[in-house]
Parts: structure tokens; sequence; C-alpha cells
């Protein structure tokens, strides 16, 4: 019930552009136990870089040039 209640109050705030989020572009499909170096490393790398196409809209968000 929280959940759901939450991720309103998220895309609302996105919405009147008074929150940023990050989230993946594509669906992870991954597991809270995954034991596989080399998947744990690929979506580590696809966060990463997801993160860094963020930067200026974080910045512009803040007020930092």
């Amino acid at each position: 019930f929280k959940y759901n209640e939450t991720l309103s109050l998220i895309e609302k705030l996105e919405k009147e552009e008074k929150a940023i989020v990050i989230r993946p572009k594509e669906s992870l499909n991954i597991g809270n136990l995954e034991r596989n170096d080399k998947r744990i490393k690929e979506i580590y790398e696809m966060g990463y870089k997801d993160g860094v196409e963020y930067i200026d809209r974080i910045k512009k968000f803040i007020g930092v040039s």
C-alpha cells in the first residue's frame, strides 16, 4: 500500500519538475540474489552510463552551472 502511494508521489513530483528520477532505461532482469559477477558488472555499467547522462540535468535542477 505505501509502495504504490510512494510511486504516485514520485511520479507527481517528477511531472511538476520538483524531482529528478533516475531509473534504468530498460528492464534489468536481475534478482536480489544475483551471483553472476559478469551480469552484476553489466548492470553496474548500465546504471553508471544512465547516471552520467543525467549530470547536466541535475546541475540545472540544483542551480549549478
